[in-house]
């Protein structure tokens, strides 16, 4: 009987880890990719602000944001991208909305509530009252991580919860501002994604 068990617990073993290297390989695969480029677009941010008596760049939308980073030499436009659908790496210092897999927080500068996110990978709308990164119809870039840059530093949160099976599963609102003051004025900030805007 225990050896009976002992096989049984070692054959669900192997199946785990066959999943392991399945379902979640792929998805580990494209992680430093984001995670590194919220991490190189918020030090570009410090750094422009710090040319700029504190102020961001101005721009109708992330990708001219981003664009501003790159034609005052404070980043590459290769760290503006991951694998996300849709999308591809830029050839050149000209960017395109195609390039861009970030989004910015506009009306931030550089002394900003540390609670505002300001950078953070796209395919989410941003609520600022209630705090949350809402996951879009159609986002599949299948991360379990979402990144988040603050003024103040940066911070990784799970976007993914798993079931009693083990499978990941994507969560569709991650809480990205639980230091916001509940009464905090949040008219100043609108979300800018790489194509359309507000």
């Amino acid at each position: 009987m225990a050896r009976y068990i002992y096989t049984s617990v070692l054959f669900i073993g192997l199946i785990l880890l066959a999943l392991e290297t399945i379902v979640f390989l792929p998805w580990k695969v494209s992680i430093p990719d984001s995670i590194g480029g919220t991490f190189a677009i918020k030090n570009a941010l410090v750094g422009y602000a710090a040319k700029h008596h504190g102020f961001y760049p101005y721009g109708k939308n992330s990708t001219e944001i981003f664009q501003q980073l790159i034609d005052d030499h404070d980043i590459s436009s290769a760290r503006l991208y991951f694998k996300f659908p849709n999308k591809t790496g830029a050839i050149s210092d000209k960017i395109t909305s195609e390039n861009v897999c970030f989004d910015f927080t506009a009306g931030t500068n550089s002394k900003s509530p540390s609670w505002v996110p300001i950078v953070f990978p796209t395919g989410y709308s941003i609520d600022y009252k209630t705090g949350e990164a809402i996951r879009l119809k159609g986002n599949g870039n299948g991360e379990n991580v979402f990144c988040v840059g603050y003024s103040n530093g940066s911070h990784v949160w799970p976007a993914v919860t798993y079931k009693w099976y083990l499978l990941p599963i994507l969560k569709d609102r991650i809480n990205i501002m639980p230091n916001k003051p509940p009464y905090a004025d949040v008219g100043l900030y609108r979300q800018l994604n790489p194509k359309e805007g507000p």
